[in-house]
């Protein structure tokens, strides 16, 4: 063997030493450094194991409560615009009262949620 072939075989060694650990298992450089300690604990994700199921009890209250409120807001402007339409029914207003049914009912609505979510805690 020439002195070539010796610094190629030198350099695998290195690179193998640097990569194993001392039971001689081959693991990656990054394996091989020092953890920092994550602040959410030390599962594969980041996150703690007993904090799996809290993240979709957390989304499902999130889920509900907004969907509460589109419903909720749904149904105030909904009655407003029946109104209007009954309105322009009764004095023959055209499209008028339902235009008004939705100017009035949208800012009403979002006043009343905004007061209940107040009372709720949620604002």
């Amino acid at each position: 063997m020439n002195g070539r072939d010796e610094l190629k075989k030198d350099e695998l060694r290195k690179q193998e030493t640097d990569v194993t650990r001392g039971d001689g298992n081959a693991k990656s450089q990054a394996e091989n450094l020092p953890r920092r300690p994550s602040p959410w604990g030390q599962s594969h994700f980041g996150w703690k194991e007993e904090t799996k199921g809290e993240g979709l009890k957390q989304a499902m209250k999130a889920f509900s409560m907004l969907g509460g409120v589109g419903i909720y807001l749904l149904v105030f402007v909904g009655i407003c615009v029946f109104l209007g339409y009954e309105a322009d029914e009764a004095f023959g207003l055209g499209h008028t009262g339902r235009l008004i049914g939705i100017v009035f009912g949208f800012p009403a609505a979002m006043y009343s949620l905004y007061r209940q979510l107040k009372r709720g805690g949620l604002v």
